[in-house]
């Protein structure tokens, strides 16, 4: 009896599997406009999914804390940019709420967070920490976590350093003092 091994199998399950995949060629390719929409569609459902397990994930770390042998705080909050994205994601993304560049935004805040008492919301724009502006990077065409984990890190060594921390945070226009 042969013997398979997974390098044989693998080209032969993706053989038999990807013809049934492709689209019929009398089929009409997507207009500009449904393919926006359909972006915008699995953005909406990413970001209430994220809010979803960022409420759940809130909950959970803080029924377990004392688990933890090394706990640092836990804001409650879920950023994100719109430098993460890219193509019709980041403009559906930016239709969201008040994105900018490697900015961290805001996806979810869970309920009676430390982010929620002190007034974050979801849409929110974070534009300064303890006063200090944060600087959008340069837009790039392609997906990139590089100015945005520095934001973040940049949040999260303040917030590790225990004390208020000040946000300046932007909201449909409206900017707000958050401490």
């Amino acid at each position: 009896m042969p013997r398979f091994t997974s390098w044989k199998v693998l080209p032969l399950c993706a053989g038999l599997l990807l013809p049934g995949c492709q689209s019929s060629p009398s089929a009409p390719a997507p207009s500009m406009a449904d393919e926006q929409a359909s972006a915008a569609h699995r953005i909406a459902a990413l970001l209430a999914r994220d809010a979803r397990a960022n409420a759940v994930a809130y909950r959970l770390m803080t029924q377990n804390l004392e688990l933890c042998p090394h706990a640092r705080p836990i804001a409650g909050w879920v950023p994100h940019a719109a430098s993460l994205y890219d193509g019709d994601q980041r403009a559906a993304v930016m239709a969201t709420g008040d994105l900018q560049s490697d900015l961290p935004g805001i996806i979810a805040v869970a309920p009676g967070s430390p982010a929620d008492q002190a007034g974050l919301r979801a849409g929110d724009l974070i534009l300064a920490i303890d006063g200090r502006e944060l600087r959008p990077g340069a837009v790039r065409s392609a997906a990139s976590y590089a100015g945005f984990g520095g934001h973040v890190a940049t949040l999260e060594d303040r917030l590790d350093g225990g004390g208020p921390v000040m946000l300046t945070v932007r909201h449909h226009a409206e900017p707000r003092q958050l401490r």
